[in-house]
């Protein structure tokens, strides 16, 4: 039985073998060489208007300014004429995995697909002197980690032929919609390293009770995390995950979970009116540690926010704070739990008011609303709402007010941003500003400004500014559901 194997096996590789050799003895070289390189330059500047979100995020990951930003993609192109006995031609194009340079990476995640294009298709050109005497189209090219050989078979064949590629077309494998999603991803991956690792720096409590509150709620945070859109696609899915994170996040999880069996067996066994006291604020003050890491966070990059937005996640920790309160063997006293939760953060809210600290006070009334609502014991509260809605309108007023400074110097993004911000607001509190036409009639105003401006920019000859001021006007005006076209159709 093995003997036989092995003679067919022998008997293969004989026909095998003699295939080559009649294929070698049929085809004669006659030339071979490398054709110019085929190469796209990728300039941010170039690309800004149609590619503004790629140019500005490479302009932010590398520090650099736009007109710094530069790319390529390079293919090398070999031939080779070979003579078929009694068949005619054959040229082989061969095209080698291109080189790519320069700018192509956002933090650690390769963006080459979303910053350069690949080579579509182009033709081969066969040509005497002025005289054309082949053409050939060579498509489907887009490959970016491997060669590709393309046959071309042909009657006739001179040595003083010219052999050229032409007509190159290039095509852009993702859109900026597809980037920007992508690019959020990889925001959100980046941010979250950066919370594991505050977290795994933070300072502890003193007292071990507060300790305990705050690694249940970290606790709570890794575990939402891992839900998240970016950890999902990104991590479970791609398996990208150039730094770690997945195991970061287990190994911190795994701590915390050990850390919190240990504090258990030390709770204490009384617990007073001041205990207490401490349990709400501690519980407040995790809230505001975490308003801080946002906050830090969402500056990495000016117009992309981290998914995790603590006010949207359950941070409340309700059932864990109930089991903690048994552990205490105060399970009784939830109910003054909650209105010390509501004194101290009406108290923060207030505070913060006075001291001009919207963001804060609204993160505070986002977060308090939502323990409110969860609440067992604090029940409807008229003074509550009263003061939510005066908190929330002075912050919208303050929002407002800039704005109108900011259009009265001429700051047309800084008021269009503080205008969204009160839009915003109001959208979020529909309830507590009613029918405020105060957004609008700004945004007019803000109109009639730009107008003016627009104006003046094509007066003085500033046409690339006036541009610029003009696609403002327009999203302005598509905001407010205003006709833009006849408007600018004169000077535009």
């Amino acid at each position: 039985m093995n003997f036989s194997l092995n003679k067919n096996c022998h008997t293969c590789l004989l026909i095998i073998f003699l295939m080559i050799s009649e294929n070698s003895y049929n085809q004669e070289l006659l030339k071979n060489g490398r054709l110019a390189e085929i190469s796209y330059q990728f300039n941010a500047p170039e690309h800004n208007k149609e590619k503004t979100r790629l140019t500005h995020a490479l302009s932010y990951a590398y520090s650099k300014d736009i007109s710094d930003i530069k790319s390529s993609i390079t293919y090398q192109v070999n031939y080779k004429v070979l003579k078929n006995q009694g068949k005619g031609f054959e040229t082989i194009i061969s095209f080698r995995p291109p080189i790519i340079q320069g700018h192509t990476k956002l933090y650690d995640f390769d963006f080459r697909k979303e910053i350069l294009p690949l080579l579509s298709s182009l033709k081969i050109f066969y040509s005497n002197g002025s005289e054309l005497i082949y053409v050939k189209p060579i498509s489907d090219i887009d490959t970016i980690s491997s060669s590709l050989y393309f046959h071309f078979k042909h009657q006739r064949y001179s040595d003083d032929w010219e052999l050229s590629l032409e007509q190159v077309h290039w095509k852009f494998l993702y859109n900026e919609k597809e980037f920007v999603h992508r690019w959020s991803l990889v925001n959100d991956y980046q941010m979250a390293c950066e919370w594991v690792s505050k977290i795994e720096n933070l300072e502890e409590a003193n007292d071990e009770t507060l300790q305990y509150i705050e690694k249940t709620r970290w606790l709570q945070v890794l575990k939402e995390m891992k839900q998240l859109e970016f950890y999902q696609e990104l991590i479970i899915t791609h398996h990208s995950d150039p730094q770690n994170l997945q195991e970061k996040i287990s190994i911190r999880q795994f701590i915390l979970e050990r850390e919190l069996e240990d504090l258990k067996l030390k709770l204490p066994q009384e617990f007073s009116d001041s205990d207490l006291e401490s349990l709400s604020q501690a519980y407040i003050q995790v809230e505001r540690d975490l308003l801080r890491f946002s906050s830090e966070s969402t500056n990495l990059y000016g117009d992309l926010y981290f998914e995790f937005e603590i006010k949207n996640t359950s941070h409340f920790c309700k059932k864990e704070m109930k089991e903690l309160l048994f552990q205490l063997n105060i399970q009784n006293e939830w109910e003054n739990f909650e209105y010390g939760i509501q004194k101290n953060s009406l108290a923060l809210i207030k505070e913060l008011m006075a001291d001009k600290r919207a963001n804060e006070a609204l993160f505070q009334i986002d977060r308090f609303n939502y323990f409110y609502k969860n609440a067992d014991y604090l029940g409807s509260s008229s003074t509550f709402n009263h003061f939510k809605a005066k908190a929330v309108y002075d912050i919208y007023l303050s929002y407002i007010q800039v704005s109108k400074q900011a259009i009265e110097h001429q700051r047309i993004d800084m008021a269009i941003g503080y205008l969204n911000k009160a839009s915003d607001i109001q959208k979020q509190y529909p309830i507590e500003i009613i029918n405020d036409l105060q957004v609008e009639n700004e945004l007019q105003k803000l109109i009639k400004s730009a107008l003016d401006r627009y104006q003046h920019l094509l007066k003085t000859g500033n046409f690339k500014t006036a541009e610029r001021v003009k696609e403002g006007i327009i999203g302005l005006m598509k905001k407010l559901g205003i006709d833009h076209e006849e408007l600018l159709l004169e000077d535009g």
